[in-house]
């Protein structure tokens, strides 16, 4: 299991960034339905849990909206761009109020869970 882990990892995030990468604007999230929902702001005034749970209503709130085809290729595409954008928005959250800088940053290999 553990030697399935980093290529996961890895394939997540590229796809996480390629969504970043595509986004012309960055001050709010763009739905697959072409809707806008308000923007996450992250502050370090705010407790990491309600973070969280506005990240993830931001995410089901997109991936509810996201339009079906009756396609299954299609519908799951577009159920998985706000599925990942809220992974990109909980990670960044994550970094924000990281208190162990290891934990975002690349750590000795028996070492690499241990921190989160």
């Amino acid at each position: 299991m553990a030697k399935y882990m980093l290529p996961i990892l890895i394939a997540t995030g590229l796809a996480g960034f390629s969504l970043l990468a595509m986004a012309d604007d960055h001050s709010e999230h763009v739905q697959a339905s072409g809707q806008t929902s308000a923007p996450l702001v992250i502050s370090k005034h705010t407790p990491f849990a309600k973070l969280m749970d506005q990240s993830m209503a931001i995410m089901h709130q997109g991936m509810a909206t996201a339009p079906a085809t009756g396609d299954p290729d299609h519908d799951f595409a577009a159920m998985m761009i706000p599925h990942h954008q809220g992974a990109v928005d909980m990670a960044k959250i994550r970094i924000a109020l990281r208190h162990k800088p290891c934990a975002a940053t690349p750590c000795p290999r028996n070492h690499r869970y241990a921190e989160l």
